[in-house]
């Protein structure tokens, strides 16, 4: 474990946002796409917040995106 962050959690984030990928849910009912919809937001926000502390903090002035 390096700078107090598992990387197995992003395994298992990555593993999440393959089950719900748009791409996997496609073909499937509107409310299983929606829910996966919510879910891969969820998914998002977890990763973008795994990378921050993995990361540390952006430097000044650096853009995000």
């Amino acid at each position: 474990m390096e700078g107090g962050v598992d990387r197995g959690g992003q395994r298992g984030i990555r593993k999440l946002a393959r089950t719900h990928h748009p791409d996997k849910v496609a073909n499937l009912e509107p409310e299983v796409r929606e829910y996966s919809e919510q879910r891969m937001k969820e998914i998002n926000a977890a990763y973008s917040e795994f990378e921050r502390q993995w990361n540390g903090p952006a430097p000044e002035g650096a853009r995000l995106g």
